[in-house]
């Protein structure tokens, strides 16, 4: 059934999806493009149209499924960028390069939306941002894409393939190792999915969650904190600050 509260969950997830997965792949058509690499621009993947990259099951399907049975747990993909490594001159090199733009765009958009954030916070009316539904769907709009831009980006550099991360490694690593890592990346998803899953239910604690995205999320917390202290309320009236209190706190909600 579609409630008023999906509607909106979707309302304010659809965009971010859509920006930070079509920047990501775009990010790495293009840089692969760049290296000479014509495979994803014969496709139509060199393109910011976040249609081209969007996986009719992994960016859709399977994330809505997981919604409906745990909304706090969703996870999903995008169609990945085809690479033709007899095209690239320095392949171990430039696959690293290709495979780092995706994250590294993603880290860009955070820094972006966190500037429009502070200028959203900062100058918008008192009114508008706590008392209006408009104020409260953008806030929570440009939070979804700081966050889920980070969780892109730290999620894509873990250091195995077929991950970004893995593929960067591989710039740092001898030739026949990284070249044997890259042969058997199809082995790391089962190592991906015991760090994700099953450890935590063997040993009662989430490693990856606690000494990995908690601490790489540190300096976001800090920034949005940072910005909110420059929120000065001047423009808020006798009544606007007699309920203001009880805005925030609805408003964090």
């Amino acid at each position: 059934m579609l409630t008023t509260e999906f509607i909106y969950g979707l309302s304010v997830w659809v965009l971010p999806i859509l920006l930070a997965v079509g920047f990501h792949e775009a990010a790495h058509a293009y840089t692969a493009f760049y290296f000479g690499d014509d495979t994803a621009k014969k496709l139509g993947r060199v393109t910011l149209n976040p249609f081209r990259h969007i996986d009719k099951y992994g960016t859709i399907l399977v994330p809505l499924v997981l919604y409906f049975i745990n909304p706090s747990f969703i996870i999903g993909w995008a169609k990945p960028v085809p690479i033709a490594l007899n095209k690239l001159k320095n392949y171990k090199r430039d696959f690293g390069i290709i495979a780092l733009a995706g994250p590294l765009i993603n880290i860009i958009l955070v820094i972006f939306f966190l500037a429009l954030l502070f200028l959203f916070i900062k100058y918008l009316p008192t009114e508008i941002l706590f008392y209006s539904p408009v104020g409260v769907w953008v806030y929570d709009m440009l939070n979804n894409l700081i966050i889920l831009n980070m969780l892109l980006a730290i999620f894509n550099m873990i250091p195995l393939n077929p991950l970004d991360g893995g593929r960067v490694l591989g710039i740092f690593l001898p030739n026949k190792l990284a070249d044997f890592l890259m042969e058997n990346a199809k082995y790391n998803i089962f190592i991906l999915i015991g760090l994700i899953f099953v450890l935590p239910s063997l040993i009662g604690k989430d490693l990856l969650y606690d000494y990995y995205f908690e601490p790489l999320f540190i300096p976001i917390d800090y920034v949005t904190d940072l910005i909110w202290e420059y929120k000065t309320y001047d423009d808020c009236d006798i009544t606007c600050l007699e309920n203001i209190d009880e805005a925030i706190d609805k408003f964090f909600e």
